[in-house]
């Protein structure tokens, strides 16, 4: 189990559909073990695809309990939840002053999600790119700017609920210092 994920477990409390949601990218390692991870990158337009009678049917379809009419069982339960929170965000572009690059297409959809405020506990995104090996000054500056700027655009768009997110960065490996023959950095302890 990830370690998130044994957080999660050890509280023993009861959780709602969306206590761990993540970018979208791939299982996080962190959250293994949880079961029923959301994708929130595909939350935001899951409330207009699965309502009304379609809904009506895909439960009457699945009344058991096994692992997939549990599955399907939530997804129906997300997608009206999504619904009935999303007509409460206002329609217009986001609060936030992105750029369009890859951290801030993360973030993005991750405050509108938590701005609905359906029981997000925890959140993982990824923002690949830097295992700088070689002209570590031609990639660094720019991830960087990306990661400076992303996370304040985030905070700007999450407005009022910004006081509820604590954000933590990490990263799984480190770096030597001295620069190696290729002006990047090896991988170190």
């Amino acid at each position: 189990q990830g370690w998130l994920a044994r957080h999660l477990l050890a509280k023993n409390t009861a959780r709602s559909d969306f206590s761990a949601v993540s970018d979208g990218t791939g299982m996080t390692t962190s959250l293994e073990g949880l079961g029923g991870t959301l994708s929130f990158s595909n939350l935001a337009g899951l409330g207009g695809a699965l309502y009304g009678r379609f809904a009506d049917a895909i439960t009457a379809m699945h009344p058991g309990d096994s692992p997939l009419e549990q599955s399907v069982q939530k997804a129906v339960r997300v997608a009206a939840a999504v619904r009935e929170k999303a007509n409460a965000i206002p329609v217009g572009p986001p609060n936030g002053n992105y750029t369009y690059g890859p951290l801030s297409n993360v973030l993005r959809p991750l405050a509108q999600v938590i701005k609905m405020d359906v029981g997000v506990e925890l959140a993982t995104a990824d923002f690949l790119g830097w295992d700088h090996h070689e002209y570590l000054i031609n990639a660094f500056p720019q991830q960087a700017a990306e990661l400076g700027n992303a996370l304040f655009a985030f905070n700007d768009d999450l407005g009022e609920h910004a006081k509820r997110v604590t954000v933590v960065m990490m990263t799984e490996f480190g770096r030597r210092v001295r620069e190696n023959a290729n002006n990047g950095t090896d991988h170190g302890a």
